[in-house]
């Protein structure tokens, strides 16, 4: 019993290190990435940085658009169906 007991305590205790080495090794790879993104944005001029906020909204103003577009269809198509059925009874 001491002996199992003592077996799952080392094999315990082997889980624990592996699992702080990926932890680790996670803290690592994060940090590298938040300064690569640090390093790209600080790369990136403000004038480039500007250039793409405006390339966001003109897409989220075209997307506007065409739903704005597509809810008026709605309400033509609405109205069609409406008189179609009055002519059809």
């Amino acid at each position: 019993m001491k002996e199992e007991m003592w077996e799952i305590k080392k094999q315990n205790n082997i889980l624990k290190a592996t699992c702080c080495n990926y932890k680790d090794s996670l803290r690592s790879q994060q940090k590298q990435v938040q300064d690569g993104e640090d390093k790209a944005e600080n790369g990136m001029g403000e004038s480039k940085l500007e250039e793409l906020r405006n390339a966001k909204k003109q897409v989220k103003e075209k997307e506007k658009v065409k739903f704005s577009e597509s809810k008026e269809e709605v309400v033509v198509r609405n109205k069609i169906q409406e008189k179609t059925k009055d002519t059809v009874i």
